[in-house]
């Protein structure tokens, strides 16, 4: 379900763009040929980015910023009610 959704959103933005390029690019055209202006390829605006941090790179983050707050980091697991608890250590 989750990858379905995420699917359609990518599809959604790269719609988005392709009509931001094309508006953009009949602007350019209206203008006078001073040839100053210029878009990115579509291609280049269409391209994937990198995917998001790994959980060792978010585990990271959060140690970091557990250390610098000076907030220790607490075990949690969800109970039967759907809540979740600390784990005493």
């Amino acid at each position: 379900m989750r990858r379905a959704a995420a699917i359609r959103q990518h599809d959604e933005h790269d719609r988005d763009l392709i009509l931001a390029w094309q508006i953009e690019r009949i602007a350019i055209l209206a203008l006078k040929r001073s040839g100053e202006r210029r878009l990115p390829s579509l291609k280049q605006l269409l391209e994937r980015k990198a995917k998001g941090q790994t959980p060792a790179e978010q585990r990271a983050v959060v140690e970091a910023l557990s250390g610098r707050l000076g907030v220790p980091l607490q075990r949690l697991v969800k109970g039967l009610d759907g809540r979740y608890h600390a784990v005493s250590q």
